[in-house]
């Protein structure tokens, strides 16, 4: 029903049915605390208690995996981002050790392990909120799922050779600091997916996201980054090896130019850049 729907309702009408029903954005906000203020936050109880109720039912084989606490019945990999792992994977001898940074209860890896399940080595360590770490641990998780509570140990600690960022790094107060402690790692490639950049910009704007009560009420602030300036950032320490829009649908804000849509990004560390954490 769902693409029958996009198929064959005109696009104006399914811009306004977004706007209506789906995420909102406003404002440009002059600082991250003066979005905050206006926000409810992404710490709130009944987040957690969704997210958690919807992986229950993953575990239990009730559905294939969940994202933002919505249940997904069938398999639908993310085949993008499915396909850098692979590649990440088969150039490190089949061992693919990532570390999920926002990673909830495992949303990303539900939705792809049944493209990961022939890896000769395969450890998924998520790096979360306290409480979504603590929830994650008493859940009877796979045993290559492991939770962390903060970055620089996990990335210390698990040596990975991916460090996956999906649809996160606008939603930190600090994202130029964890970018900076991806970069200063030993990972050998950095995947970047689900986020929004303003096109051949190096400004980054703060906006307001308003979620709907049908996933779950929320509004907390959001990065929109320019794209010249994470490239700006991460080009002389990694090489880009490919780019994709990783969601169909694209955010159009008051004040820009162009509509701001959804990148995916594969980059592999330079043969020079070798650093500690």
């Amino acid at each position: 029903m769902k693409r029958i729907f996009r198929e064959y309702v005109p696009p104006v009408l399914l811009r306004w049915w977004r706007e209506r029903n789906g995420v909102r954005y406003a404002g440009d906000f002059p600082d991250w605390k003066s979005a905050e203020q206006m926000g409810s936050g992404y710490q709130a109880a009944d987040i957690l208690e969704k997210v958690a109720d919807a992986t229950r039912q993953v575990l239990a084989g009730n559905a294939v995996f969940e994202r933002d606490s919505r249940l997904f019945f069938q398999e639908e990999p993310n085949y993008p981002l499915a396909a850098c792992l692979l590649l990440a994977a088969a150039r490190e001898e089949g061992k693919l050790r990532v570390v999920n940074f926002g990673g909830s209860l495992g949303s990303v890896f539900f939705q792809n392990r049944c493209m990961l399940a022939e890896l000769k080595e395969l450890v998924w360590n998520i790096v979360e909120q306290p409480h979504f770490v603590d929830c994650g641990k008493r859940l009877p998780m796979p045993e290559c799922i492991r939770f962390h509570r903060d970055f620089r140990t996990a990335l210390s600690e698990c040596r990975p050779n991916v460090i996956l960022f999906s649809s996160v790094l606008q939603y930190l107060p600090d994202y130029h600091e964890i970018l900076q402690q991806a970069i200063a790692s030993q990972a050998a490639w950095l995947l970047i997916d689900r986020t929004p950049l303003i096109s051949g910009s190096d400004r980054c704007r703060i906006a307001l996201q308003t979620v709907p009560a049908s996933l779950y009420a929320a509004r907390y602030p959001v990065h929109f980054i320019g794209e010249r300036r994470l490239m700006r950032e991460l080009e002389p320490e990694f090489e880009l090896v490919t780019r994709f829009e990783s969601y169909p649908f694209s955010i159009r804000l008051r004040g820009e130019k162009e509509p701001i849509r959804y990148h995916g990004f594969l980059w592999q560390r330079r043969k020079h850049a070798c650093r500690g954490v």
